[in-house]
């Protein structure tokens, strides 16, 4: 029972990061596509701290994007 005690402890002293992907699709309502390069944007008007993404790149391949007329 130690030994299992000692393993939770372990596992839950260390920290995880939360890849910038998985972020912006938890916030999903934080960011826009932006139109030439597919990636996300932060919105204008929301302060953050240091540690959000401004931008995550490759979320969607540019052909994939339908065209609005």
């Amino acid at each position: 029972m130690i030994i299992q005690i000692n393993k939770d402890n372990e596992y839950l002293s260390t920290k995880k990061k939360l890849s910038d992907e998985a972020f912006s699709n938890w916030n999903r309502g934080m960011f826009n596509y932006d139109k030439n390069s597919s990636d996300l944007v932060l919105k204008s008007g929301i302060h953050v701290g240091f540690d959000v993404p401004r931008r995550v790149t490759n979320v969607v391949s540019p052909s994939c994007i339908r065209a609005t007329v």
